[in-house]
């Protein structure tokens, strides 16, 4: 089923990207504000006892989250992130995500690069659009491209009106069912808790 996401969305829905948003924005802060504080210093060098924890890929992309991890308003970001997420899940294989309710843009290239680490609930929703290519310091978009997607969700695209420059392309619970299995209830279950 084909919906477009341009003409608004609730309120709760708008709190909870905007919380995913903030739990990014957080991590990726911590990351650069552990970078500045080594630059000011003079360099880092940390101690065989106090290691320095740096963010992985999944935690800069998902932010933090349990384990399953519980994707309920993540409305993506820089794919790069997502995609290394994805590598990074598919070489460890020790964790599920189940997508309880929107995964967009660039979360929506995790689920499907990750897909057998991934199950959906009812609420799951995808968006797609087309991805942007700006210059190096960002000033410029330079083009819009097909983001990677599989062959079978790019076709799935295409047969609902191919990707939006503007707005997104979403795909409800029941066309996903078609990519991504169903969770089982203690996965569900085990996520909200």
């Amino acid at each position: 089923m084909q919906r477009d996401q341009s003409r608004g969305a609730a309120p709760a829905r708008h709190a909870a990207r905007a919380e995913a948003r903030t739990r990014r924005a957080a991590t990726r802060s911590a990351a650069a504000a552990a970078i500045l504080a080594c630059a000011l210093a003079g360099g880092c060098s940390p101690s065989p006892q106090t290691p320095t924890p740096q963010p992985t890929a999944f935690q800069t992309a998902l932010g933090p989250c349990g384990d399953p991890c519980r994707v309920a308003g993540n409305d993506g970001g820089e794919l790069v992130y997502f995609l290394k997420a994805a590598e990074e899940l598919n070489a460890r294989g020790d964790r599920l995500v189940v997508v309880d309710g929107a995964c967009r843009s660039a979360c929506a290239a995790f689920a499907d690069r990750a897909r057998a680490h991934v199950c959906i609930t009812p609420n799951a929703r995808f968006g797609f659009h087309k991805a942007s290519v700006y210059t190096a310091d960002l000033s410029e978009r330079l083009a819009q491209v097909e983001p990677p997607q599989s062959p079978d969700i790019l076709a799935w695209v295409a047969a609902n009106g191919g990707f939006p420059t503007n707005g997104m392309r979403d795909m409800d619970a029941g066309d996903a069912a078609r990519f991504w299995r169903a969770c089982t209830v203690e996965e569900r279950e085990t996520a909200r808790s």
